[in-house]
């Protein structure tokens, strides 16, 4: 009897484990470049919801810790499958309904990203893992103060990063990967042929951000020679209904590109590439300025 009883209590505590550190590692990642997730939320058609995206990452880092130490087991078991059970929830609607293909669980780790339908066996497994820790773990036992301190100290790490990450948005571009890169140094040329003598404005938005809508009158102004010798508008996904379009109507091509050779140009969208002797000299992300900002705030200083 015991010794059943041992195996239980073991194999709740690899469940806790497994799970706990899964729940870590989703938060850290989410917290190191939250801007990602941000605009993920944006994708899922739920803006009101972007300022709660901090409070999100520390909840389940929260969660994650509390597994790991077991603390409270039974409590933090149940409240992690409901969470994942409603973030299963809403990555179904957004695959659905509006062509989501990635849960934005591990942000931009390409390595952790899974297809749909193992996002789905994925969390069904979390799932079986946490009734097994909730069904077999022991009542909440008082914690040691370590345990509580080292909770606290991976809490507040993690809200720090969200923080800064959250607050330090990469508008100004000067700290993006592309800034001041050749042009042929990057996948533009599989977009696009650039002459060293012209200017160009890339614009990269996608049909499921909600945003990226907002934005778009702001784009048909840049289409000026004097802003830039030619604009390039490239999108994630298709207007397959002919919506946008409709709504819209834009006066220049809209080119539709695969979002894997997107995410070699930006992780959010939308964005901005301004493109002069065959180098990236400005990136804005996350917004599209109007076109009197941008030329006050970036044309003049070039």
């Amino acid at each position: 009897m015991e010794k059943g009883r041992n195996y239980k209590t073991k194999l709740a505590l690899v469940s806790r484990a497994a799970v706990g550190l899964l729940l870590l590692l989703s938060s850290f990642t989410k917290a190191g470049d939250l801007e990602t997730f941000v605009n993920l939320l944006l994708q899922y058609g739920f803006p009101a919801v972007v300022w709660a995206a901090p409070a999100i990452v520390i909840i389940e880092a929260l969660a994650g810790v509390c597994l790991l130490l077991n603390i409270y087991p039974k409590q933090a078991s149940l409240f992690s499958a409901g969470m994942i059970a409603v973030f299963s929830v809403v990555f179904l609607y957004g695959y659905l309904f509006r062509d989501i293909t990635d849960c934005g669980c591990f942000g931009k780790t390409a390595l952790l990203k899974l297809p749909p339908w193992a996002t789905f066996v994925r969390n069904a497994v979390l799932l079986l893992l946490l009734f097994v820790s909730w069904r077999f773990s022991d009542h909440a036992t008082p914690a040691v103060r370590r345990k509580y301190i080292i909770a606290l100290g991976t809490l507040l790490l993690v809200t720090f990063f969200t923080g800064y990450t959250f607050s330090h948005r990469k508008g100004q571009g000067k700290a993006h990967p592309l800034y001041q890169q050749s042009v042929k140094e990057t996948v533009l040329p599989q977009l696009l042929h650039t002459s060293p003598d012209s200017t160009y404005l890339v614009v990269i938005f996608s049909y499921r951000c909600d945003g990226c809508w907002n934005y778009f009158e702001n784009v048909k102004r840049y289409n000026d020679p004097a802003i830039a010798d030619r604009l390039v508008v490239l999108s994630v996904g298709k207007d397959s209904a002919g919506v946008f379009n409709d709504y819209f109507l834009p006066d220049f091509e809209i080119r539709e590109v695969e979002e894997k050779t997107v995410a070699r140009l930006t992780q959010v969208v939308p964005a901005m590439l301004y493109i002069a002797g065959d180098t990236v000299r400005h990136v804005v992300q996350g917004t599209i300025l109007t076109r009197y900002l941008f030329e006050k705030n970036y044309l003049q200083t070039y």
